[in-house]
C-alpha cells in the first residue's frame, strides 16, 4: 500500500511539472504575440523571465508541501506503530508476573502467562476507548502485534504440527475475547462481579482460593485503572508508555 501511495504522488509530481512546462509555454506565446500587436517591426525577442520565476516558485511551493505531507505522513504511521508496539511490550515483558503466579497460585506455564498479559491488555484496551478514532486505531495495531508474538512464542514451544498451531490459537482467540466480555462486566459492575471474572479466570485452586488474595486482585484492577486514567494522552498515544502499579505496593497503600 504505501509503494502504491508514494507512486501516485510521484506521478502527480511529474504530472505538475509537465503543467509548468506548457503554463509556461502558453505564457511565453501569449506574452509574444501582445509585442507583436503593440510594436510589429520591433526585433527585441519577448521576456518571460519575471513570469517563469514567479510560476516556478509556485510550482516549487507546491511540490514542496506535497513532500512535506508526505514525511509527516509516514511520521505519523511510524509513531503510532511504535506506540502499540511498546503498549504491547508494556504488557507482555513490563509485568513482575511471579507475583501474580503466587498471588493466584498459578502454575509458571505459557497458559499462565497469557492470562496475566490479557488482563493487562485489556486494561490497556479499555484506557484507549478515550482516545477516539486514534485510540481504536492504536488498539488494533497492538491486539495484531499481540497475535502475531503469541504465534512466535508458541514455535518455540516445538509446535510443529500446523493444526495444532492452528487449534491452539482458535482457543486462545476465543479466550481472549471471552475474557474481556466478563472483564468488562467486572468494571461496570460490583466488585464481587469483577471479583468472580477474576476467580474464574485467574485463579487455579479454586476450591481452596484465599479471600484476601482474591480481594488483592480485585483492588490492583481498580487501582491500576484509575492509574491508566490520569496518565496523559500523549504520552499513551504517541509514545505507548505505561506505568504499572506494583501488585503489593497497592495492597499496602490501603
Amino acid at each position: 500500500m504505501n509503494f502504491m501511495r508514494i507512486y501516485s504522488r510521484s506521478q502527480l509530481a511529474r504530472n505538475i511539472w509537465k503543467g509548468r512546462v506548457k503554463t509556461q509555454n502558453l505564457a511565453a506565446v501569449q506574452r509574444c504575440q501582445e509585442i507583436s500587436n503593440e510594436a510589429p517591426s520591433s526585433t527585441t525577442p519577448p521576456t518571460t523571465v519575471a513570469t517563469g520565476e514567479k510560476r516556478d516558485d509556485s510550482v516549487g511551493f507546491m511540490f514542496g508541501s506535497i513532500v512535506g505531507n508526505i514525511k509527516k505522513n509516514i511520521a505519523r504511521q511510524m509513531a503510532k506503530s511504535l506506540a502499540s508496539k511498546n503498549l504491547y511490550e508494556a504488557c507482555a515483558d513490563q509485568v513482575n508476573y511471579e507475583e501474580f503466579f503466587v498471588a493466584c497460585e498459578m502454575p509458571d506455564t505459557f497458559q499462565s502467562w497469557f492470562y496475566i498479559m490479557q488482563l493487562h491488555v485489556w486494561m490497556v484496551l479499555v484506557r484507549l476507548r478515550a482516545e477516539g478514532s486514534s485510540g481504536k486505531n492504536l488498539a488494533y495495531t497492538m491486539v495484531e502485534i499481540m497475535w502475531q508474538d503469541i504465534e512466535a512464542r508458541i514455535k518455540l514451544l516445538d509446535v510443529v504440527d500446523t493444526s495444532q498451531k492452528k487449534e491452539t490459537m482458535e482457543e486462545f482467540g476465543q479466550q481472549f475475547f471471552g475474557l474481556i466480555v466478563a472483564y468488562d462486566e467486572g468494571l461496570l459492575g460490583h466488585d464481587r462481579v469483577l471479583a468472580s471474572a477474576l476467580w474464574r479466570n485467574l485463579f487455579y485452586n479454586k476450591a481452596n482460593t484465599d479471600a484476601e488474595k482474591l480481594a488483592l486482585m480485585v483492588e490492583y484492577v481498580r487501582k491500576q485503572m484509575q492509574h491508566l486514567e490520569m496518565q496523559s494522552s500523549e504520552d499513551l498515544v504517541m509514545t505507548g508508555r505505561v506505568d504499572w502499579l506494583p501488585l503489593h505496593e497497592v495492597n499496602d497503600q490501603k
